[in-house]
């Protein structure tokens, strides 16, 4: 893989507070329900913000393990940067073999996270060039563990690599949105603040800004990339 021309450093802007984690799970959750997919968003390190929207039984047995668990999240973190490489969607198959794509969360020019969506299974032959992000996992499983797995991976959502494109495409405009509202209002609240204080307004001036955290102000995610037609599913 080649290497992301993005700074990733311990001082990366804080992703819960540009977001609102709290707030942003409704949309999550409302957008795992219409795509089918699970999602979660995570930081640079590929740590959850929000909670897993719709996670499979199947993803939830392989993170219940944990030397497993810590694969999904290099998964995670490995899928995030590649598409803050590439600036836009990054499908790859997890180190199970699952697909998974990544939208890239880039705060002026630092890559700070991405939200992860997919626990699907292919039903073309598309997935067979496709990267594996993480090299086939050796971990040896008990055998009524892995059996588990085996039956519960017969219950992903099936879908054509057309609808995931789809899919990515729709989730990268929406999150596009949302991160250059919050950019909006950062800036409206630091204009408001100068301007207070340029005038002697002591009492607007002193008024607590949206960005007095350490955060930077500026939030891009990437040129946008046109969204097909959703294609009928055979």
């Amino acid at each position: 893989m080649v290497a992301w021309s993005f700074p990733v450093t311990k001082n990366a802007p804080n992703l819960d507070y540009i977001i609102n984690a709290h707030n942003y799970q409704k949309i999550q959750d409302c957008l795992s329900e219409a795509s089918d997919m699970a999602i979660l968003t995570v930081d640079y390190q590929g740590v959850p913000v929000t909670r897993h929207s719709r996670c499979s039984t199947y993803c939830t047995l392989v993170r219940s393990n944990p030397e497993l668990n810590n694969l999904c999240r290099k998964c995670d973190a490995r899928g995030g940067l590649e598409a803050a490489r590439i600036s836009k969607p990054y499908i790859y198959r997890c180190h199970m073999g699952i697909l998974d794509l990544a939208v890239p969360i880039v705060l002026e020019g630092m890559y700070t996270g991405a939200i992860m969506a997919g626990q699907v299974v292919l039903s073309d032959d598309g997935q067979s060039g496709l990267e594996r992000i993480v090299e086939t996992s050796t971990i040896p499983l008990d055998p009524e563990f892995k059996k588990q797995l085996d039956q519960e991976k017969k219950m992903l959502p099936v879908m054509s690599q057309d609808r995931v494109q789809v899919i990515a495409n729709m989730l990268f405009q929406i999150n596009n949105y949302i991160i250059e509202e919050a950019m909006l209002k950062i800036r409206l609240s630091e204009s408001l603040g100068e301007s207070a204080a340029a005038s002697g307004d002591t009492a607007g001036a002193a008024m607590p800004r949206i960005d007095s955290a350490p955060l930077t102000s500026r939030a891009v995610f990437g040129e946008v990339v046109p969204m097909p037609t959703l294609p009928p599913e055979k």
